[in-house]
Order: C-alpha cells, then sequence, then structure tokens
C-alpha cells in the first residue's frame, strides 16, 4: 500500500464534482467582496471604544443598552456602528464642570472680555444649579411614589394572606367535621 493510497474499504469523496447549488450560492453571497462587511468587535474591544472595562460592558449588555451575541466560536461580539453610536452618545453627555470649561474655551478664543466671561460662567452654574434641584425633586417624588407603591403591594399581600387563612381554616373545619363525622357512624 502507497503511502498516498487510502486503506482499503475506505469511502473517498469525488473531488472532481462541483459543489452543490446550495453551496455555490451561500458562498456567493457571504465571500463577494463588493458586499460592505459588517465590523464586530468584542467585548474588550468594546470597552477600549468607549473609555470603560469589560466588566462594564457586560454590565451595560444586562442593562440591554448594548447587543452582544455569541459567534461560532463562542466569543461575544457585536457591531462596530452600535458600539460606536454608544461611545459618541455617552461622549456628548456633558457634565455642568465640562459645559462651563467649553463656554470659557470658546469665549477665549473669541476674545471675549474677562468680566464677560465670569458673567456667562455664572449663567452657566445658575442654571446648572436649577437643573440639579429639578432632577433633585423628580427624584425625591420618585422614591415617594414608589415608597407607596411598595406600601399598597404590602397591604395586598397582608390582605392576601389573611384571605388563605381564611381559607385554610375554612377547609380545615370542614375536615375535622367531615372526620367526626364518618367516626360517628
Amino acid at each position: 500500500m502507497s503511502p498516498s493510497s487510502p486503506p482499503t474499504g475506505a469511502v473517498v469523496p469525488d473531488m472532481s464534482r462541483r459543489p452543490a447549488p446550495f453551496l455555490r450560492q451561500h458562498v456567493a453571497t457571504h465571500m463577494d467582496p463588493a458586499r460592505p462587511k459588517r465590523r464586530l468587535v468584542t467585548r474588550r474591544e468594546a470597552a477600549k471604544i468607549i473609555g470603560v472595562s469589560v466588566s462594564y460592558v457586560r454590565k451595560l449588555t444586562a442593562r440591554k443598552q448594548l447587543v452582544f451575541a455569541a459567534d461560532r466560536n463562542g466569543t461575544f461580539v457585536a457591531d462596530w456602528a452600535q458600539i460606536e453610536a454608544f461611545a459618541r452618545e455617552r461622549r456628548t453627555h456633558m457634565t455642568p464642570s465640562m459645559l462651563i470649561a467649553a463656554k470659557v474655551c470658546e469665549m477665549c478664543k473669541a476674545q471675549r472680555p474677562f468680566d464677560e466671561i465670569v458673567v456667562a460662567t455664572e449663567q452657566i452654574l445658575r442654571l446648572c444649579e436649577h437643573y440639579a434641584a429639578r432632577i433633585a425633586e423628580r427624584k425625591q417624588e420618585a422614591a415617594v411614589a414608589e415608597g407607596k407603591r411598595r406600601q399598597r403591594e404590602q397591604e395586598q399581600q397582608s390582605e392576601m394572606d389573611a384571605e388563605l387563612g381564611r381559607r385554610v381554616e375554612a377547609i380545615s373545619g370542614e375536615t375535622r367535621r367531615k372526620r367526626r363525622k364518618n367516626n360517628g357512624r
């Protein structure tokens, strides 16, 4: 037996045949060089793009803010465009100090007088304080509403527990009566 010949009784596929039509179609659609490819990124790459840790990317996935799916190797990947859009949105969320710094830089570049810069900065600070107070009020209102909701749930639960106790007592009372009746016979 020569090294290139198959072992006796082995089934050797005929390599001279062309691939099946469905296989040609699959190869044609998925390996078309003209077709734009979607770039997929791993959790680690997404963390670098967003500027957070990998564990935080997992939290974002659990909160349904990012969508990852396992590829055929079991690696979790997401669409690059989705990650980039999330990172861009995250970068546009500016804190009050960032707003002030941006406004001061803009006014310095425009060579505005110092007193005008101070007034604008104070206005921004007042606006930020106003919005922070409104946000605090809304959070407090939400906390009160949540407390009321929990209280209603507890009241409903205690009512259901009481009703269940009454029903159990009624069933056990009927059972005792039936036993007495059966024992009396």
